[in-house]
């Protein structure tokens, strides 16, 4: 099981015996907004990192990548192992938006859409909700353009089990075109989906003809699209990776 932010932050917060009501009060905020990040309805901000760096004894390096201690012997921001918070080196190219030692993490948006089989969502653009932390040496194995990239909500069980009901999917905008099979995020007739897309029988430019739109859970029927069809499909970006809720 993948833990969340929100997850590390509701076991460390029991862990100090704090109610969600203590927590809100340390860090200045409401207990509903304490309730939301645990359950992943809201991600934490880089200024809610720096407060709670500052105002609790948590680890937020452990908090942001569940490595090393979950808590710190003093509070503040260097921790038991000296992990500090900074903000990026702006000299550095391609810098991130908070540094944890040496290593930069990028924020990327969250946006409050939800995904289903009969739901609709006409494009990845929508209002941003908050934001969750990604390191750059990770965005850059993946060769993943962290400005182009956004977090989404899926909701149903029409990808069980590769993408459960509930999790978070980081769609790649740049990857707009079903040239290779892959999960991507469409819309088609006012509606939008998150299945796999396979394609087959291309044309002398390497455009497919057909198609598949599959979904990874068996009991859906798979559709094929073809010819003029196709133009009814617009991919918004291809999911290059799954935060499981539980």
């Amino acid at each position: 099981m993948s833990e969340t932010d929100g997850f590390r932050l509701k076991k460390w917060r029991k862990n100090k015996g704090l109610s969600q009501r203590d927590l809100a009060f340390q860090l200045g905020r409401s207990q509903g907004f304490v309730g939301n990040i645990e359950a992943d309805k809201t991600g934490l901000s880089r200024d809610l990192i720096a407060r709670m760096a500052e105002r609790t004894s948590v680890n937020v390096g452990w908090l942001l990548t569940g490595s090393g201690d979950m808590d710190t012997e003093s509070e503040g921001f260097t921790g038991r192992r000296g992990e500090q918070v900074a903000p990026p080196d702006y000299q550095k190219p391609g810098h991130g938006d908070l540094r944890l030692n040496d290593q930069e993490f990028t924020m990327i948006y969250r946006f409050d859409i939800g995904v289903s089989e009969g739901k609709g969502l006409i494009a990845i653009e929508g209002e941003d909700n908050d934001n969750i932390a990604f390191s750059n040496s990770w965005l850059r194995q993946q060769q993943l353009n962290s400005d182009l990239c956004g977090l989404v909500r899926v909701e149903g069980d029409s990808m069980v089990p590769t993408i459960p009901d509930g999790s978070l999917a980081l769609v790649h905008a740049p990857e707009m075109y079903a040239l290779h099979e892959g999960i991507y995020a469409f819309s088609r007739n006012g509606e939008a989906f998150i299945k796999r897309l396979i394609p087959s029988d291309f044309d002398e430019e390497g455009r497919p003809r057909t198609i598949a739109i599959v979904a990874d859970n068996r009991s859906y029927p798979v559709q094929v699209v073809s010819n003029e069809e196709l133009l009814t499909i617009r991919i918004a970006g291809r999911i290059r990776a799954v935060i499981s809720i539980f």
